[in-house]
């Protein structure tokens, strides 16, 4: 489950999805005698001692930019996948929202909790349109759609509103979902292989 995980890093904001840190620009305190800080320049200049001056030093962080939010499909077509999907999504819990959005004809948030004790949610049918409108109303930042692309077509003012907002999806479909799905969002989408 790889490619869960890489998906998933890079939309929390992991370098490349690969794990290590991203180097980042964080306001610490220098114990150097100069820097850019003016305060502690006129606070010297007063006569003040000023041992320590803040500046924006370049720092290695693994500080997430936000927990993912995921959409899982739990259409009749994904019962195949749903139980090795619920353990790959269980193992990446530090990375996701504290609930997975499952989606079929309406959206239910659930527990990461629920997918570890492998509580089978299912339903017929599928409609992209629901998760959609779930993104908008709900004003998510990043997600990772997984499904296996038979979802219908995402409306217009949908995939418009997300793009003026600059929400990063992205897509994962089964070994033999249709990744088309995603173009409207103008995001990426990557393949899983079989899963038993």
């Amino acid at each position: 489950m790889r490619l869960l995980r890489r998906a998933l890093m890079r939309l929390a904001g992991i370098t490349a999805g690969t794990g290590h840190p991203r180097p980042d620009t964080a306001a610490i305190a220098s114990v150097l005698p100069y820097g850019q800080d003016r305060r502690a320049w006129l606070r010297d200049l007063w006569g003040e001692s000023v041992p320590l001056h803040r500046t924006d030093l370049a720092g290695r962080t693994l500080a997430r930019r936000g927990q993912v939010r995921v959409y899982l499909d739990v259409s009749g077509s994904m019962n195949g996948v749903i139980r090795p999907l619920y353990a790959a999504l269980a193992s990446q819990a530090p990375w996701l929202a504290p609930e997975v959005q499952l989606f079929s004809t309406q959206v239910v948030g659930v527990p990461v909790a629920r997918l570890r004790r492998g509580d089978l949610v299912t339903t017929g049918g599928t409609d992209i349109a629901v998760m959609t409108a779930h993104l908008v109303r709900e004003q998510v930042d990043r997600a990772l759609i997984v499904t296996d692309g038979w979802v219908g077509t995402v409306r217009g003012e949908h995939a418009a509103a997300l793009r003026q907002r600059r929400v990063r999806i992205e897509g994962i479909v089964t070994h033999n979902g249709a990744p088309d799905f995603v173009q409207p969002l103008g995001s990426r989408c990557s393949r899983l292989p079989v899963l038993n």
